[in-house]
């Protein structure tokens, strides 16, 4: 429904209606909002401003803990900036929330992992 519609149903004081309508509203917004912040996200790599990606993604995290592409992503600009245990715990949190394997990224995901663990070891030999 358009937003206007909701918005009637409210000021009609048909609640049922907008009750019923306004969770569909969330869902599509909130899944614009997540969509507009990995693309912020991803414009700032692509300027090579990966501490500002970093932090956009860090905010995402804070609406919304549980979302994986946000650590898979920001697993990926901590692996820019060689922050290889960063990118770990990232990669290890984005693993345990995508158990059905959701987004198709396990298998990217685990390589990356141990990638980044070839490096940690690396460094401390």
């Amino acid at each position: 429904m358009k937003a206007h519609l909701r918005n009637a149903y409210f000021v009609a004081k048909q609640y049922d209606l907008a009750c019923s309508d306004l969770p569909k509203a969330i869902d599509f917004h909130t899944s614009y909002l997540k969509s507009a912040y990995l693309k912020y996200s991803a414009a700032f790599v692509e300027a090579r401003q990966y501490d500002k990606s970093i932090e956009v993604l860090t905010n995402l995290l804070k609406i919304y803990p549980g979302y994986p592409l946000a650590y898979y992503n920001r697993a990926i600009v901590y692996m820019y900036l060689e922050k290889w245990e960063a990118a770990v715990a990232d990669w290890d949190k984005y693993l345990s929330l995508d158990l059905e394997d959701k987004y198709k990224n396990n298998k990217e995901a685990i390589a990356a992992r141990d990638q980044c663990m070839l490096k940690i070891k690396g460094a401390t030999q």
